[in-house]
C-alpha cells in the first residue's frame, strides 16, 4: 500500500480531531413562550450560552432568523441561559442539562416578552458598588414626583411609565442624592438610566466572629462562609458580608438601628433579636454569635417511582403526574419512549410555578436540586410529558427524589 504524503496525512488527522470535538453539544430553537408552556414565533438575535459546573461560559451563540442555535461543548452538565433586549432573560437555574459524548442534546427555549415599556437601570454608590435599598425617584417636567422604584440586590430597578420626558434621581439612607438624569420614555421603548449617589460611604457598622456552638454552649471552631446580614428597622435596606477563615466579618452601614442575622448551610441560623443593634456614624460595634450545627435527619434516602405514560398525536396533549417532595436533595426525571412522535417535551414545575423544560427524542432527562427555601414554599411538584410535534408515543417516566425510608 502506498503511503500518503506527510502533509496530506496531517490534514486527515486534523480533520478527524475537529470532527470528534464537534460531535457533542446542545442545539435547538428559541421561540416566544406562553404561560401554558407552548412555543410561538422564532426569536432571532438572542444570545444563548452554556454555563459549565464551575460557572464559566463554555460556549455562546446568536440565534439565526429561524431562532436556531448550536453550541459545541465537551460532555458534562450545563446550565443554559438566553438573553434578548425584547424578552425576559431565560435561565434553566437548578435544572441540569446533560451533554453526552458524541451526542447533541436538543433543548428548545421559550422566552417571555419583556415587561411593558417604562424605565430600567441601576443605582450605584459613590464607589461604583450596587446601592442596596436605594430608590429611583421620577419627577415630571413640572418637578412633581410621579413614581418611585425600589432598587434590588444588584442595585437594579424597573417600572412602567407613560411616554414623556422625566428626570430620575436616586435616594438612599446614609448617602446624599446624586445629580438627576433626564430620560425620554417613548411608545415601545424602555428608557435606561444609571444613577450614582453622592456623599460619604458609611464609616460605622458591625464586626465580629462567627463560631460553632460546642457542647455546653461554649464557643467552638470558627465558621468560614457564614453570611451575616444587617437589615434596617423598616426592612427597606440591607447589607451582607461573609465570614473569612477565622470566622471574622465586617459590615459598614448607615447610622441607625439594625437587625443582624447569621446563616450557614450546615448550621441553624441566629440573629440579634429585638430591638436590634444601634450603629453609630463612625466606629464599629461588635456582634459575635454562635451557630448550632444542624442535626442530621436520619432515615432520609432516595425513593424511585415509575409511571407508564401514553401520549396521543393531538397537538398539546400531555400527561401529568404529581410528586410530594418534603426534603432537600436531588429530583431526577427521565422519560424513555418508543413510537412515531417527532419529539416530546418533559416539563417539571415546582411550588414556585416556574416550569423547567427539555424537548427532544428519547430519552429526556431533567435534574433539579431542591433546596430548603423551595421546601418552605410547598411540597407539590408536577412532572409532565407533552406532545407539540405530532405522532404518538408509549413510554415510562422514571422519577427519583429524596424521601423518608
Amino acid at each position: 500500500m502506498k503511503s500518503l504524503p506527510l502533509p496530506l496525512a496531517l490534514l486527515l488527522l486534523l480533520a478527524v480531531a475537529v470532527s470528534a470535538q464537534d460531535s457533542n453539544g446542545v442545539y435547538g430553537v428559541v421561540r416566544t413562550g406562553t404561560p401554558d408552556g407552548a412555543f410561538g414565533e422564532p426569536v432571532a438575535g438572542a444570545v444563548v450560552a452554556a454555563i459549565d459546573e464551575s460557572g464559566k461560559v463554555a460556549a455562546r451563540a446568536i440565534t439565526a432568523s429561524n431562532g436556531a442555535y448550536r453550541l459545541v461543548v465537551p460532555p458534562g452538565d450545563y446550565r443554559l441561559v438566553a438573553e434578548h433586549p425584547s424578552f425576559e432573560p431565560f435561565d434553566t437555574g437548578e435544572a441540569v442539562l446533560l451533554v453526552q459524548e458524541r451526542h447533541f442534546t436538543l433543548f428548545n427555549i421559550g422566552m417571555a416578552p419583556a415587561a411593558a415599556p417604562g424605565i430600567a437601570g441601576r443605582v450605584l454608590s459613590p464607589n461604583g458598588e450596587p446601592a442596596v435599598g436605594a430608590e429611583a425617584v421620577v419627577t415630571d417636567a413640572a418637578g412633581e414626583e410621579v413614581a418611585r422604584f425600589a432598587a434590588g440586590a444588584e442595585g437594579r430597578f424597573s417600572g412602567e411609565l407613560p411616554p414623556g420626558e422625566y428626570l430620575v434621581g436616586a435616594q438612599c439612607e446614609g448617602f446624599e442624592s446624586g445629580e438627576a438624569v433626564p430620560v425620554t420614555v417613548a411608545e415601545g421603548i424602555a428608557a435606561e438610566a444609571t444613577l450614582r449617589l453622592a456623599g460619604p460611604e458609611p464609616r460605622g457598622g458591625f464586626q465580629g466572629l462567627i463560631r460553632a456552638r460546642a457542647e455546653g454552649g461554649a464557643a467552638g471552631r470558627p465558621i468560614q462562609g457564614a453570611e451575616v446580614t444587617a437589615t434596617n428597622e423598616g426592612g427597606t435596606a440591607s447589607r451582607s458580608a461573609t465570614s473569612n477563615e477565622i470566622g471574622f466579618y465586617r459590615l459598614l452601614v448607615a447610622p441607625g438601628r439594625w437587625h443582624l442575622s447569621a446563616s450557614h448551610p450546615d448550621f441553624e441560623p441566629a440573629d440579634s433579636g429585638p430591638p436590634g443593634l444601634e450603629a453609630e456614624a463612625e466606629g464599629m460595634r461588635t456582634w459575635n454569635t454562635l451557630l448550632r450545627p444542624l442535626v442530621p435527619i436520619s432515615g432520609i434516602g432516595t425513593c424511585r417511582r415509575q409511571f407508564p405514560i401514553g401520549i396521543g398525536s393531538s397537538y398539546g396533549e400531555r400527561h401529568i403526574v404529581y410528586l410530594r417532595v418534603r426534603h432537600p436533595g436531588t429530583v431526577t426525571a427521565v422519560f424513555r419512549w418508543s413510537g412515531d412522535a417527532a419529539g416530546l417535551a418533559l416539563i417539571v414545575r415546582g411550588p414556585d410555578g416556574v416550569p423547567l423544560r427539555v424537548d427532544g427524542r428519547s430519552p429526556l432527562r431533567l435534574t433539579i436540586q431542591v433546596r430548603q427555601e423551595q421546601i418552605a414554599r410547598g411540597f407539590q411538584w408536577e412532572i409532565g410529558v407533552a406532545n407539540f410535534g405530532g405522532g404518538s408515543a408509549q413510554g415510562t417516566l422514571s422519577v427519583s427524589f429524596p424521601c423518608e425510608r
